[in-house]
């Protein structure tokens, strides 16, 4: 009853740590488990010592895992090595192309705008006639490479601000016009967005079927799908002046706006375009008959085009 506890003894196969408590042997010692200021092996305070860092390794780069990833590659075949580097070349420029789509800088390009562009813009889509100067955009060069300058800098780049902004005027003159007559209705507004945006498909496929129809496997035209996209997202000034227009004139007021917006349409759309081609095959032999007839194709379908959004 008065006696005291008697530490149990350690045998060979035991070790005893600072707290005088048997550990087996072959156990880590407390300082490599993350000893610190808190105490002891367990005391969770600690930093973890580098023979037992997170990463795996001998370090805080992990060193082991690094040589045992290089062990692994190095016990490849040199035609293993080589084929599973091709492919990853391939597949990342593949991942770069197909993504740069949604990718920040790539939109902020369309929208690098200022006052001075917008209204400059905004004379040449309403009257391209009035237009003086070349119709090619400007180049820049940028880290040792040419890239065309923004649209701030350059009134023949294209954008993205203004198709948006238009578009929006475009859906409100509609719900303004429905609502002078007396019948509107808020689920209105929804389909008149749906119908702007299938228009604008529309454009945007038009454009593309028009370019597939004179591409050819040794002559192919890299449009980017966002300048397709501001090309055909100005048909909505025109579309939102036949809407006011209407309102405002009536029926004669409507089909002048829309033979008007149709032929500034068309000038712009040929002029834009055709410089695409030629700058893109200056130095080849092409078929500028075939040309033509594409780019009067694309001309003529703004006319159809307005008559599908100026309906209101």
């Amino acid at each position: 009853g008065g006696g005291h506890f008697a530490a149990p003894s350690i045998g060979r196969s035991e070790e005893a740590d600072p707290g005088g408590f048997p550990r087996p042997k072959g156990f880590p010692a407390p300082g490599g488990m993350g000893a610190g200021p808190s105490g002891g092996a367990w005391g969770g305070g600690g930093a973890l010592g580098p023979a037992h860092h997170p990463s795996g390794g001998d370090g805080p780069g992990g060193g082991g895992m690094a040589k045992e990833v290089d062990a692994m590659i190095s016990g490849f075949s040199p035609l293993a090595r080589t084929a599973v580097a091709a492919y990853g070349g391939r597949a990342q420029q593949f991942f770069h192309q197909r993504m740069s789509f949604f990718r920040g800088d790539a939109l902020a390009y369309y929208f690098d705008v200022n006052t001075k562009y917008a209204l400059n813009k905004l004379r040449l889509l309403l009257c391209p006639f009035i237009h003086q100067g070349s119709w090619t955009r400007l180049r820049d060069q940028v880290e040792g490479r040419f890239a065309y300058k923004p649209p701030r800098h350059d009134v023949n780049a294209p954008d993205l601000y203004i198709p948006c902004t238009t578009m929006y005027l475009y859906v409100v003159a509609c719900c303004g016009a429905r609502w002078a007559g007396g019948d509107f209705a808020p689920m209105y507004f929804g389909a008149r967005v749906w119908k702007a945006l299938f228009a604008w498909a529309l454009e945007i496929a038009l454009f593309r079927g028009s370019l597939s129809l004179i591409s050819t496997g040794q002559q192919g035209f890299q449009v980017p799908l966002l300048d397709l996209a501001a090309y055909g997202g100005y048909i909505f000034l025109h579309a939102a002046v036949q809407v006011l227009a209407a309102a405002a004139g009536g029926t004669w007021a409507y089909y002048a706006t829309l033979a008007w917006g149709a032929l500034c349409m068309a000038v712009f759309l040929v002029k834009t375009l055709k410089r695409i081609l030629f700058s893109q095959h200056q130095y080849s032999t092409f078929d500028m008959n075939k040309y033509n007839y594409v780019l009067l194709l694309i001309a003529a379908g703004q006319i159809p085009m307005l008559l599908l959004l100026g309906g209101v």
